[in-house]
This record gives C-alpha cells, structure tokens and sequence, in this order.
C-alpha cells in the first residue's frame, strides 16, 4: 500500500471517529446518530482536503460532470434494490406484509423512548397512502439533491480517491478491499445503534458485509458513468428511500430483514452474480 493511501485511510478514519467519539463522551441518545452521523460522512472529504493542503500529489478524483445514461441508472437503481428487498424479506420467517402503521410502532418501540413514541405516534397516524407516495419521491428528490452532495463527503474518498488508488488491483479485488474498508469505518456508529439498534455488536460484521457487496455495484456506476458524483447519488439515492420495504413489514429484525439485513444481503449476493457475468460478458 502506498504511502498517500495509507495516509488517507488513517485520516479518514481519525476524522469521523473523532466525529462518532461524541456519542461515547456525552452518551447521547440514539436521536443525537442522524446529527453525528451526518458529520460523520464528511471524514473522508476532509482526508482528501488534508492531503491537499499538505501539497501531497492526488490522483484523479472522478469529480465530473458530465451526465449520460448510467446517471440515471444511479439514480433509479437503488428503489430497485429495494424493491428486490422487501419481496425476499416476505421470504423471511415470521415475517408477513402489513398494510398498517402498527408494525412499525411496534419495530420503532424496540429503540424509542416512550416519550418520542408518542409523537412518532401523532404523526404517523395522519399518514395516507397519497403521503406515503409522495415521501418516496421525496427521498428520490433529496437523494440525487441534498443527499447526493452530502454523500460526496464519502465518495470523493472510497469511489473517488482509492478508486484511483486501487483499480491496478483488478475490478473484483479492489471493489471488495474498499467494501471492506468502508464497512469497518462506519463501526463507531454501528456500536451505538445506527442500522441495527437491536444487535449494535453483530451488526458491525453485517455492515462490512452489505458495504463489501454493495460496493462492486457502486464502483461499476462510477467506472461507466466515468463521475463519482454519479456514485454520489446513488449513495444518497439508497439513503433517502432505503427503508420504505420496513414501512410495509411486520415480524423480522435488524438482521433479518430491510436492505441491511440478511434479506438485503441475499439481494446483493445475486446482484453481484449478475454483475460478473454482465461484465465477463462485455470483456
């Protein structure tokens, strides 16, 4: 590993865990991850803008715009995935669909205080399917919008620079050694709760799995659509619509079902088949 890489990994990490070391220092409550955690994804931005400043040569970024078809596959993609999502977690045992809010009061109460329940409460209770549809296109609208510029922080590091870095190693190879990296990155934030509330210390290894097999998908986007903002919306995209197959649920768990769990994992694993033989294919 060059010098510059291994640079650039130690301050990614040492800003955005210096970021999560908050949440440990204050406890803050789990309301406090989506503040922390949205600070937090700026780490690797600033460990590219460190190495700036310290006049170290840095390699192409992929921070072009120039738009074309795969953008747009970034920007749909991810409520595909999700789509693929929610019918394997109707595969799940115990698991049953749930046209009603009660499912997810009853999932929310598992992590909530009782006190923000019953807000959380007041407000679903108005929610109408014509309101449910029109919070998808929300996530759409802010995932290739506010998200998008937001998960920059992210990509310009991972599908940016170790893009750059990396790709000597081979397609494969590199896409699951980022994967890899990017998973064990977010763990601060995973041991206080984010994304699997219920098991914070499993949940760790489950990460580093669903961002090791979501990451050849994201480097193919980035490589055909020759951009890392393109990287960038489909990273906010998958952010702003991620859950909604959860809305819909009942039964299951943080690790059995939504795109982090094992559903999601199963989901990625076949999409990751497919992706080797479309690109054996065009080889």
């Amino acid at each position: 590993m060059r010098k510059g890489t291994l640079l650039f990994l130690t301050l990614a990490f040492a800003y955005s865990w210096a970021v999560a070391s908050i949440l440990y220092i204050f406890n803050l409550p789990p309301s406090a991850l989506l503040f922390v955690s949205t600070a937090y994804m700026f780490g690797p931005a600033l460990a590219v803008l460190t190495l700036k400043v310290l006049r170290h040569p840095l390699p192409d970024l992929g921070l072009r715009f120039n738009p074309n078809a795969w953008w747009l596959v970034a920007w749909f993609f991810p409520p595909f995935i999700v789509f693929l999502t929610f019918l394997v977690d109707l595969l799940m045992p115990g698991v049953s669909l749930s046209p009603h809010s009660d499912a997810l009061m009853n999932r929310l109460s598992r992590t909530v205080s009782p006190q923000d329940m019953e807000s959380i409460r007041e407000a679903v209770s108005t929610l109408t399917v014509p309101m449910i549809v029109a919070l998808f296109f929300y996530g759409m609208v802010a995932g290739v919008t506010i998200n998008a510029l937001v998960s920059l922080g992210e990509e310009v590091g991972w599908r940016g620079f170790l893009y750059s870095e990396f790709k000597g190693m081979g397609f494969w190879r590199m896409s699951y050694t980022v994967g890899a990296l990017w998973g064990l990155w977010h763990a601060p934030l995973i041991l206080k709760g984010h994304n699997y509330p219920l098991h914070p210390v499993p949940g760790v290894f489950m990460m580093v799995l669903f961002t090791t097999l979501l990451s050849p998908l994201m480097f193919h986007i980035r490589e055909k659509a020759r951009s890392t903002l393109a990287a960038a919306i489909f990273h906010g995209t998958l952010n702003g619509v991620g859950g909604f197959d959860l809305l819909f649920l009942r039964g299951g768990d943080d690790l059995t079902v939504g795109i982090t769990g094992l559903s999601g994992l199963l989901v990625l694993s076949a999409l990751n088949l497919a992706l080797y033989l479309l690109r054996r294919k065009d080889a």
